[in-house]
């Protein structure tokens, strides 16, 4: 009975440790949202300014595959698109916490919310450069990977 009890001591001090831990990552990840916010990254260099087309391709097994088509513009209108979609940002911030955050913050996916909110200076549909003909660059992101996140070096080649 004595050792039960010993056991049971030893295993509210592990959860009472954990729950700390827990509240210590939690308030660093709050400071860290104030402290680094959002981030615009920065227009690509290059002669012109990047537009993007998304589009989803079907193929002969009655799927789809989701591409984007990066191409220079002479447009010059303010605008961006999200660097991740939301619902990719908000399934990488949850696989992430799945592995490093302790209980019960793992399950929390806002605590990581500022890669839901950087954005991309892109122009969406914006009229191309007249060319006859331009270089084509083809990019995969591989397998289990996502052609948002090599979005910025993507339009880096379009510029």
């Amino acid at each position: 009975m004595r050792r039960l009890e010993c056991v049971s001591k030893r295993k509210y001090y592990l959860n009472v440790i954990i729950a700390l831990f827990s509240f210590v990552v939690l308030i660093i990840s709050l400071v860290a949202s104030v402290a680094f916010p959002a981030m615009q990254l920065p227009r690509v260099n290059g002669p012109y300014n990047v537009a993007v087309v998304e589009m989803d391709i079907p193929t002969m097994d009655e799927d789809y595959v989701h591409a984007m088509l990066y191409y220079p513009t002479l447009e010059t209108r303010s605008s961006s698109i999200p660097y991740l979609k939301p619902s990719i940002a908000t399934l990488f911030c949850r696989e992430f916490l799945k592995i490093t955050a302790p209980p019960p913050f793992n399950t929390n996916a806002w605590l990581v919310n500022n890669w839901q909110l950087a954005s991309l200076s892109a122009i969406r549909e914006a009229e191309p450069i007249q060319y006859t003909s331009m270089p084509l660059a083809i990019h995969s992101h591989g397998l289990f990977g996502s052609s948002r996140v090599y979005a910025y070096q993507t339009m880096s080649l379009a510029a």
